[in-house]
């Protein structure tokens, strides 16, 4: 994986060979499963009793101030409802750099190609006939995009996931599928191919040219929004695209939306002039002083406190920019009546009322959906609850809050 690479470009990390971790993993669940009986959480979906179908995907995460670490998880989708459990997921390789990083471009390239040759392959394992088939690529959708070979999530058509864009995203009650009545569609492999030719000679035609390179992007991005596509490079996932999948972690994402349409209205109700710069000085009986304090003595989120703060000081010459984690979600999902209640007034003409009751709707949707997908055992009455939760959650966000974005999509779905 360093070949052509300068020194500079090695990193430190370490992965295991995927045939070793599969057969060893194989070994682990027959024992198991032998050993339970009729007791076994492990399915086998009606096929060759040991098929195992294995989930995996990978992600980066910042590491201290400057550092990034990514690291790809394997999984067996033959747990059934123990999937969900972090001890059914397996270090499959991690390293000290970011997910765009060369070398990780090139280890998934090679875990692609062993997939593909895996899958053609029968082995033994205690006496008993044993394959394996890449079945899902769960990941977050600026992953999936990258190692898609689309164009980011900004873009006109901006999920990995379907045929969506900018102006039907806001259809309420939609569907994602390959049948005429879904509202929208996946994108077909065979077709991503075809734009990326077309997109190489587009930019071999551009580059004999005298335009500007901003002019050269420009007209790719035409092209491409021309043949309603997204796809720009060939998939360092090839045709592992199609089993590319929103993984639960966007719940943080999505209640860092909610945050931020809290954070704007009580910004909005207080009219604080652009002249002030030190939260000090915002009058207490106002809005954004509630919501500040709200922050520090009820949600005790005393990180995004401080960085509201830096950010009011500052000056708000940018909008909010905050990444939740898991501990301020968690947060967030216990407490978010507490600031919804804060910009409460009896003053609130009926538009600001029905705002914050869509809020804290919005909310109350988000977290039964978290609730249900975040948990080690569920149902079938539990999925349709779920479903119901998300399409509910969105359905809020389009008609009354009127700010659909990627998130909120993904979470619709």
């Amino acid at each position: 994986m360093y070949y052509d690479l300068d020194e500079s470009e090695h990193v430190n990390g370490a992965y295991r060979e995927l045939t070793d971790l599969l057969l060893e993993l194989a070994d682990l669940f027959i024992f198991i499963d032998e050993s339970l009986g009729e007791n076994s959480h492990l399915m086998h979906f009606g096929e060759e009793r040991y098929h195992f179908h294995v989930a995996c995907g990978a992600d980066g995460a910042p590491f201290s101030k400057d550092d990034e670490a990514t690291a790809w998880l394997l999984s067996f989708i033959n747990s059934g409802t123990h999937i969900t459990s972090e001890k059914e997921n397996f270090l499959l390789a991690g390293a000290n750099c970011s997910e765009n990083h060369i070398v990780m471009e090139r280890f998934a390239k090679k875990l692609v190609h062993k997939f593909q040759s895996i899958k053609e392959k029968t082995f033994h394992v205690r006496n008993f006939s044993v394959r394996f088939s890449l079945e899902l690529f769960p990941s977050d959708t600026k992953f999936l995009a990258l190692y898609s070979g689309e164009l980011s999530n900004a873009a006109f058509f901006f999920s990995s996931c379907g045929y969506v864009n900018e102006t039907n995203k806001h259809i309420t009650n939609g569907s994602l599928g390959p049948e005429p009545e879904n509202t929208w569609h996946p994108w077909v492999y065979a077709k991503r191919l075809e734009v990326v030719e077309g997109v190489k000679q587009l930019k071999e035609k551009l580059d004999q040219s005298s335009y500007a390179e901003s002019t050269k992007r420009t007209k790719v991005l035409d092209f491409l929004r021309g043949k309603e596509s997204r796809q720009e490079f060939e998939s360092l996932i090839g045709p592992c695209v199609d089993l590319g999948l929103a993984e639960p972690l966007h719940n943080a994402n999505a209640w860092q939306f909610i945050h931020s349409t809290i954070l704007s209205l009580s910004l909005e109700k207080s009219n604080i002039p652009s002249s002030c710069k030190d939260v000090n000085d915002v009058p207490e009986n106002s809005s954004f002083a509630k919501y500040h304090s709200v922050l520090k003595t009820e949600v005790k989120a005393r990180r995004l406190m401080t960085k509201v703060t830096k950010w009011f000081n500052s000056g708000r010459k940018n909008s909010f920019d905050y990444r939740f984690t898991g501990k301020e979600s968690k947060k967030r999902s216990h407490k978010f009546m507490y600031l919804v209640s804060a910009l409460e007034s009896d003053d609130d003409p009926t538009e600001t009322k029905m705002r914050l009751c869509a809020i804290a709707n919005c909310a109350l949707e988000l977290r039964g959906a978290v609730s249900l997908f975040s948990r080690v055992i569920i149902d079938g009455e539990d999925l349709m609850a779920l479903k119901g939760n998300c399409q509910r959650f969105f359905n809020v966000v389009s008609t009354l809050l009127q700010s659909v974005n990627p998130t909120v999509w993904t979470m619709g779905l």
